[in-house]
């Protein structure tokens, strides 16, 4: 009975110590584990603190690098406003007008030998000969953005007259614009034109017998 006694209590004991045991090696690898977890939160907070002063010093140098070229710029400006040119003369060709030469020539061939046909004349433009009806000059000028110089000079069998001469200004109050000299109204459909510009050899015979020639 004694024996059956001892035995259980020593049973109990190994089975007690062995509980222990457990329990101290599971103890010991959670705090293990922990430990383990702690270092691995550094590694990972180390990183992040690594890649966030990457991206700061990127930031500074982008706006460091804008800092320069923004430097250099006004650098620039500065150096091309020192740039004074006292003479007029890189101005002058602004003021050269727009010049034009148009020549307006003719054939005629007539099997008439008449001095009445042959040579120009107030009622015939002549025959058997190339001729030169008219040269014309035409200078154009903008004065400034909203005035404009023109002027059309006439070479022709009756002399040199002016054919217009006029200054336009543009955008004046009102939406209006104002043209003054000596220049071909808008009246009719060929009153505009000049000699070389009409879509015909010459002006209807309905037209100059009212108003001439120069209308």
């Amino acid at each position: 009975m004694r024996l059956r006694v001892w035995v259980a209590i020593l049973l109990m004991l190994i089975a007690s110590v062995k509980s222990i045991s457990q329990e101290t090696i599971k103890k010991t690898e959670l705090d293990s584990l922990k430990k383990r977890v702690a270092e691995l939160s550094d590694i990972i907070q180390q990183i992040q603190d690594e890649k966030e002063a990457e991206k700061k010093k990127a930031e500074f140098q982008k706006l460091l690098d804008q800092a320069k070229s923004l430097s250099q710029e006004k650098k620039k400006k500065a150096i091309d406003m020192e740039r004074k040119f006292h003479s007029g003369l890189r101005q002058q060709s602004a003021l050269n007008p727009n010049i034009s030469i148009c020549g307006d020539y003719y054939i005629a061939y007539g099997s008439s030998r008449s001095d009445y046909n042959r040579i120009p004349s107030e009622i015939s433009w002549g025959t058997g000969q190339i001729f030169l009806r008219e040269m014309e000059l035409g200078l154009q000028a903008p004065l400034d953005p909203f005035t404009r110089g023109k002027a059309f000079i006439s070479f022709g069998r009756e002399g040199v007259s002016l054919e217009e001469g006029y200054m336009q200004w543009l955008n004046l109050p009102l939406n209006m614009n104002l043209k003054m000299g000596e220049f071909k109204t808008q009246f009719g459909k060929l009153n505009r034109y000049h000699e070389h510009a009409l879509p015909q050899f010459e002006r209807p015979l309905v037209l100059t017998n009212f108003f001439g020639t120069s209308y």
